[in-house]
């Protein structure tokens, strides 16, 4: 990754880090487990998008950023889920 794509991961990650801390609104209809499925699919995505950079860092480390970029989006999508399953769940052990 060169240095303009780290500084904007790093950026995209540090606004991530600061929306999790920030009130959440929940979308009408959702319940913990539709969060929970959303949850579940983006950690796989997460976890393929990490193997996919590691396999382009050697071979084509221009598609880094790109792919960082989507790492950042799913974080935040998580991120954002995990909170909105805890507040619609009715267990004083999430929320």
């Amino acid at each position: 990754m060169n240095d303009s794509n780290g500084v904007r991961f790093n950026i995209l990650f540090s606004l991530c880090l600061l929306q999790t801390d920030e009130q959440v609104m929940l979308r009408e209809g959702m319940s913990f487990v539709e969060y929970q499925s959303n949850m579940v699919s983006l950690a796989k995505n997460i976890a393929m998008t990490t193997q996919e950079m590691v396999g382009k860092a050697g071979v084509n480390p221009s598609d880094l950023g790109r792919l960082a970029n989507q790492l950042t989006r799913d974080y935040d999508l998580l991120a954002s889920n995990s909170a909105n399953a805890a507040a619609t769940s009715n267990s004083q052990d999430v929320s």
